[in-house]
């Protein structure tokens, strides 16, 4: 793989799935808000309504939607700031 590529798939993923990447952990001690995230983001295709009375596949789609904004937004500053 090349060293561009692999440079920006890890500073993609690792922040998101590390030790510390469970950042809406501690949103709601309840978890109420949290369970339905991926599902709220989901909703920017599926419109919100649908979305949040979506069951997994909904939140999978959300979670695919949420790594494909981070993996474009870690592209786009590789670019810019080549080195």
């Amino acid at each position: 793989m090349n060293r561009f590529w692999k440079a920006v798939i890890l500073t993609c993923c690792l922040p998101h799935d590390g030790p510390h990447g469970r950042i809406y952990k501690p949103m709601d001690k309840n978890r109420k808000f949290a369970d339905k995230m991926l599902n709220y983001i989901a909703g920017g295709i599926l419109g919100l309504d649908t979305s949040m009375q979506g069951g997994n596949w909904v939140a999978f789609l959300g979670l695919c939607i949420h790594y494909t904004i981070a993996f474009c937004a870690t592209l786009f500053f590789f670019w810019i700031f080549p080195k």
